[in-house]
């Protein structure tokens, strides 16, 4: 409810609502895995649209992380 009557971007972003898996199907995702990790980063950026380039490292990094410990298990 706050991102459907409180966020200018409702709708126009496929990581936001309404566009993201319902709370069953978010239940029935993670029930795939045995063990979780969940990151909280912050970056201050000059421009709000400079954030998208600092995200795209920051997942590719997680991603090499996320493989080099698949691989390695």
């Amino acid at each position: 409810m706050k991102c459907m009557f409180g966020c200018k971007n409702y709708g126009k972003c496929g990581a936001c609502p309404p566009d993201v898996p319902s709370v069953p199907e978010s239940e029935a995702f993670f029930k795939g895995y045995k063990t979780g990790v969940v990151f909280h980063f912050t970056q201050k950026v000059d421009r709000p649209e400079d954030r998208f380039a600092w995200t795209r490292k920051v997942n590719s990094k997680l991603l090499e992380l996320e493989r080099e410990i698949f691989l390695s298990g």
